[in-house]
């Protein structure tokens, strides 16, 4: 078989997830396997139009196409998502149409999840048969049965090229029902006293700069930072320099860092972008992958932030997680999401620009759901683990918040439970309890309510 590697780790060769693609390169020699590095020289690649013709050529010739990348802030590398974007730019959409294709992830699982069904839906968008997906812990490939169960990945993508076999698309195709928006005239008499940052990328949606112009009259003052005019010297190269101290190597050398802080000092944060196929655009998963300079420390603990999208994000549940549990993850309060796709779009960013004000002038913290609260327990493990070492600032950070709640140290509830699961083994007693149990589950609750 000819198989094609897209890599898209901003390291290349010596990012984690090629060492996964080289062991099977070593492994089965009987097929040939062509990488080609996309995500670290994206600028490159964005000038050159000889590499996409190139590139095209060699996705014609291939048997099967395997997308190689480690997670960044919950998705792809924005240099990845640049080049998927130039597909479609340069109109090479069609020689990816029927092509077989897998895809090799690496990361701590958090959120790869949301990475893997982004990259699923545009394959699926171009027309390509999604076979196999393997979404590896960092890890697993010097870990016991780790090159076992990866090798069997490897052949069970072959058997089904071998036999045409043809899966249905599992992400439903996007329609653009999208509808121009006007704004109306009507804005609050006295705007709400808060200082609201705001990040947009100007230029991409008519719709957008409305809404942004919209919102941006419903508070006493705006911080507004235009993506599409910023300074952004380049993507997160993923050097880990950050890791000790918080220092990015990219520190006073372009507008991005600078940005962040600046908007650290507001009362409240809107990031507002437009939809490119699945996601923002690869510019604003620059800016995103760039928050890296604070690793996995928070950058907006306890803040109000909302979302403004220009774009399908109804059709798009997978993108919405990424926004709301992602960001929950990292401790903002978030306030809400409004998209041109709302029925009465000024009332929805007035119903926004409430939520905001609330929140920044309140100490009301909505309680997290399942994904936000279990995304944070696996950087919780993570950092208190092996990646300690490298992120010292993390480790420093969550011992100091009190990240490191983990049951052994509830020392008082562990006793009150080995006392209970051995009362429980006396006949008379369990059924005492079983027959009482639910006056017994709402004791503690007797005394709030009185």
């Amino acid at each position: 078989m000819n198989i094609i590697v897209f890599g898209g780790s901003p390291k290349g060769e010596k990012s984690v997830t090629m060492q996964y693609v080289k062991w099977l390169q070593k492994n089965h020699p009987s097929h040939r396997f062509e990488v080609v590095q996309v995500a670290q020289p994206i600028t490159r690649i964005e000038k050159d139009d000889g590499v996409m013709a190139e590139i095209r050529e060699k996705v014609l010739a291939a048997d099967g196409i395997l997308w190689a990348f480690p997670l960044y802030v919950a998705m792809v590398h924005a240099g990845l998502k640049r080049f998927i974007e130039l597909i479609t730019e340069c109109g090479m959409s069609d020689a990816f149409s029927g092509r077989h294709t897998a895809i090799l992830a690496t990361s701590i699982h958090f959120f790869d999840n949301t990475a893997i069904e982004y990259l699923r839906g545009v394959c699926e968008d171009m027309g390509m048969v999604v076979d196999e997906v393997f979404s590896a812990e960092m890890q697993d490939l010097v870990r016991p049965g780790g090159t076992e169960q990866l090798g069997l990945f490897f052949r069970k993508w072959m058997k089904a090229i071998e036999k045409g076999m043809v899966t249905g698309r599992r992400t439903a195709p996007i329609h653009n029902t999208q509808r121009a928006y006007i704004p109306g005239n009507s804005v609050p008499a006295t705007p709400r006293p808060i200082t609201v940052g705001i990040v947009t990328q100007s230029g991409g949606s008519k719709n957008l700069d409305n809404m942004v112009s919209r919102i941006s009259k419903e508070f006493a003052k705006v911080e507004l930072f235009d993506l599409s005019s910023m300074q952004i010297a380049g993507g997160c190269t993923g050097c880990l320099r950050c890791g000790y101290e918080n220092i990015c190597l990219y520190e006073g050398k372009d507008d991005v860092i600078a940005t962040y802080r600046r908007l650290q000092k507001c009362d409240a944060v809107l990031f507002c972008g437009f939809i490119v196929d699945r996601y923002f655009s690869a510019r604003w998963k620059t800016f995103i992958d760039r928050m890296f300079f604070s690793t996995h420390t928070p950058v907006f603990p306890g803040m109000p932030m909302g979302f403004v999208v220009s774009g399908p994000l109804r059709q798009l549940p997978n993108f919405r997680d990424i926004l709301e549990d992602v960001y929950g993850a990292m401790e903002v309060r978030l306030a809400g999401t409004v998209t041109d796709e709302d029925e009465n779009i000024d009332g929805s960013l007035t119903v926004l620009a409430d939520s905001l004000h609330f929140y920044a002038s309140k100490a009301y913290t909505p309680p997290n759901q399942f994904l936000a609260i279990g995304g944070r327990k696996v950087f919780r493990d993570e950092i208190f683990g092996g990646l300690g070492g490298v992120f010292s600032a993390d480790y420093k950070y969550y011992r100091k918040h009190g990240w490191y709640d983990f049951p052994h140290k509830q020392i008082g509830m562990r006793l009150a439970s080995a006392l209970m699961r051995t009362a429980m083994k006396i006949p008379p007693v369990r059924k005492s309890m079983q027959d009482n149990m639910k006056d017994n589950m709402l004791m503690s609750y007797k005394k709030v309510l009185r």
